[in-house]
């Protein structure tokens, strides 16, 4: 049998003297399933594949500080940004008039990341788990020096090396 538009030859299958036409069908079947069983599994896995989207907002008040994460500078507050890793971040806050701010926070990660679970949730969940962590820091004013308190300061501790030496 032929189909020219496929450009495909179909040769029948052949009759085994003996043999049951069932058996050498089913045989054929079993090889033909058996070639295609990786190629199926690949194409499925395609279609099962699981994210994870892992999200940090940092808010400060009031708003507009900028923000640096781990030493990199990730912009003004309110933001939100994309990770990787769960543990201890770093983060520094600074912002005219207000003073700066160096703490740390930590990003825990949800039961779904605990291994083996995070293999279904990474790979094999048809949908999007978001994992979005928020952060909010409160700013404080900086309080400007009194000049003459700070001149005080200066000559005494002028005075207290002078006498060391």
């Amino acid at each position: 049998m032929s189909f020219p538009a496929l450009n495909c030859h179909f040769e029948p299958l052949p009759v085994i003297p003996g043999a049951a036409p069932n058996l050498v069908r089913h045989s054929k079947i079993k090889n033909i399933m058996i070639k295609l069983l990786p190629s199926m599994l690949i194409a499925l896995s395609l279609f099962l594949t699981g994210c994870v989207e892992r999200l940090i907002t940092v808010d400060t008040s009031p708003a507009g500080a900028l923000v640096w994460l781990n030493g990199r500078e990730i912009g003004n507050a309110p933001v939100t940004v994309p990770f990787t890793w769960y543990g201890q971040y770093e983060v520094v806050l600074r912002k005219d008039g207000f003073q700066a701010l160096k703490t740390s926070r930590k990003a825990d990660a949800p039961f779904y990341q605990w291994p083996p679970l995070d293999l279904f949730a990474e790979c094999l969940l048809p949908l999007t788990l978001t994992d979005h962590h928020h952060w909010h820091f409160q700013l404080a004013e900086q309080k400007l020096a009194d000049p003459n308190s700070l001149i005080q300061r200066a000559q005494s501790l002028r005075r207290d090396t002078l006498i060391i030496r």
